[in-house]
């Protein structure tokens, strides 16, 4: 079966188009048939993607990173011509991030991860979320990973910005988190799930798929992929000198014991609040509150490269 690939060349800061020669070597030397495409705009994947179903293609790769793969899901998601289970979906992570891909440990050597695709040994079925905003009925979204309400996505944006000028990675990323932390603020929401109601005022708000986030934060550390429940974090009113001194806790998961922090599964969230909340998801910007967010059982065959996902052992002890 031949795979349709499609390039994000601004991936990375423009190297996945540096790559593409030595990745297209690569993907001959391992025998691959393939026709490809390059993206050349925003949100153009979705179609490309959309449009190789359309033409008869059941295996799709993207090269490119966690928004770039979003965009993919989302083209085979909304087409009707084929299940998307029927679909297989491979991606050579070439972002900044690459989240998604450390649920479950897929390699980012580019060589190791078209391996890995050519050796389809672990082909999953996993769930996706799906955003809606009331009112606006042109604007939803799939995503494949985890999506963020507040702090998250207000960061997320301010990334973007810079990303467009040039200036991406982990130090960045970093950067843009403490400069908006020291101008952010709380806000009151209103959060339903599971015929339950909270009104909280909240710092952020995480629902997701998968585990990782913000180039390796672990929000979700007990997110499961296969369980046909979205995970969900909310952490209210916190101090900023406190998010400053349990930053490194993101990063193991260990954030969860915080007093602030308030962890729960269910299949569907309605979020609202008084001032707009800033929404993401996969890497994207979207929009704002209010928003609905609803899970899509085993909807996507991906081809990873590890599925036995245990819990952090510093987190194991606070699973509910």
């Amino acid at each position: 079966m031949k795979w349709y690939i499609i390039v994000n060349p601004t991936s990375k800061g423009g190297i996945a188009k540096q790559l593409w020669n030595d990745i297209s070597s690569e993907l001959k030397h391992q025998n691959f048939s393939f026709e490809f495409a390059f993206s050349q705009k925003p949100f153009e994947i979705v179609s490309l993607a959309r449009q190789a179903v359309q033409n008869g293609y059941t295996k799709i790769m993207v090269v490119g990173g966690d928004g770039s793969l979003n965009e993919a899901a989302n083209g085979i998601l909304t087409q009707s011509v084929i299940d998307s289970k029927e679909i297989t979906i491979a991606n050579i992570p070439l972002g900044i991030g690459n989240d998604w891909g450390k649920m479950y440990d897929n390699p980012v050597n580019f060589k190791e991860s078209i391996a890995m695709i050519k050796a389809e040994k672990n082909v999953i079925l996993q769930d996706a979320g799906y955003l809606h905003f009331p009112g606006n009925e042109n604007n939803s979204r799939y995503f494949v990973n985890i999506a963020g309400f507040g702090f998250d996505a207000v960061v997320l944006k301010d990334v973007l910005a810079g990303k467009e000028k040039g200036k991406s990675g982990t130090f960045v990323y970093l950067t843009k988190l403490f400069t908006n932390l020291m101008r952010s603020g709380y806000y009151k929401a209103n959060i339903e799930y599971e015929n339950l109601k909270k009104n909280r005022t909240v710092f952020n708000i995480t629902a997701g798929i998968c585990r990782y986030n913000g180039n390796g934060m672990l929000q979700l550390p007990f997110a499961d992929p296969f369980d046909g429940l979205l995970d969900v974090s909310i952490v209210s009113k916190i101090s900023k000198l406190k998010v400053l001194a349990n930053v490194s806790r993101l990063f193991d998961g260990t954030y969860i014991r915080l007093k602030e922090v308030e962890m729960l599964k269910c299949k569907t969230l309605k979020i609202d609040s008084e001032k707009a909340l800033a929404v993401e998801a996969d890497g994207e910007f979207l929009g704002y509150s209010p928003v609905e967010i609803s899970l899509i059982p085993k909807c996507l065959k991906m081809i990873v490269n590890n599925i036995e996902l245990k819990v952090n052992p510093k987190v194991e002890k606070y699973v509910s």
